[in-house]
């Protein structure tokens, strides 16, 4: 069985791309729609899901860039004031935390 790559790309200003990785998230939810809507469904709490998911990757997003900026901006890159005698200041990451909205 041949294994293949599938490149995601989330942006900083919250896109998803390529097409391909898209369509295959998208499928992830292709059997539960299907099931519902032949259970007598509308497709909506399978939309739903879907709707969360895509909420879950965004923030994730989020906290990533939102770690990533108060990491550099912890401390002078370029030295400043500092003598060279002491490393630079690091503070520890901020952890996140869940979301008091997204489901357990």
């Amino acid at each position: 069985m041949a294994a293949t790559l599938l490149h995601l790309l989330l942006g900083t200003f919250g896109g998803i791309g390529p097409p391909e990785a898209r369509a295959w998230l998208d499928s992830l939810f292709s059997d539960m729609f299907a099931t519902e809507v032949a259970n007598g469904g509308t497709g909506q709490d399978t939309q739903h899901r879907r709707l969360l998911f895509y909420q879950s990757l965004q923030a994730s997003l989020m906290r990533s860039t939102t770690t990533m900026a108060v990491q550099l901006s912890a401390h002078d890159p370029l030295g400043g004031d500092d003598d060279g005698d002491e490393p630079p200041p690091h503070d520890a990451p901020i952890r996140p935390t869940r979301s008091q909205s997204a489901p357990a």
